[in-house]
């Protein structure tokens, strides 16, 4: 994962913010309750910058999804055949299944179709197929 500037500034304010609230719990003579609001100020802190790493972790997935289906979506004609992009299209659209289950579930539809179908040539059920990826590259564009 390669971090933004933000999230590393932010992971560095943080560290030393929760540092400060630690020796400030050990060396102050506060009363209990004083301690107890460092302490959830210490926690709100920890848990934002949770989230902030995690939010961070899935722009970044976003962002490559969106880069890899707009490369297999241009590459189209320089594939050696339409088999050739189906096939990687479905191990991508498979690869992000988790994200996507429903334009996987088509194209793998689409691919069964094509493979039952006799005498069917292989170009339609290709640009079917490239339809699904742009979809995707255009939902993840910016």
């Amino acid at each position: 994962m390669s971090m933004s500037f933000d999230l590393t500034m932010s992971i560095i304010c943080d560290a030393i913010c929760i540092a400060g609230f630690a020796m400030n719990l050990h060396i102050s003579k506060q009363s209990q309750t004083e301690k107890w609001r460092w302490v959830i100020i210490a926690l709100a802190l920890v848990i934002s910058f949770g989230y902030t790493v995690y939010n961070s972790s899935e722009l970044e997935r976003i962002n490559n999804i969106h880069r890899q289906a707009t490369a297999i979506y241009n590459d189209y004609n320089s594939y050696g055949s339409n088999k050739e992009f189906i096939q990687e299209s479905l191990a991508f659209l498979e690869e992000n299944q988790d994200r996507y289950p429903d334009s996987y579930d088509r194209a793998l539809q689409i691919y069964f179709d094509m493979k039952n179908s006799v005498g069917q040539y292989d170009s339609e059920p290709a640009r079917e197929i490239r339809g699904i990826l742009k979809g995707i590259a255009t939902l993840n564009g910016k």
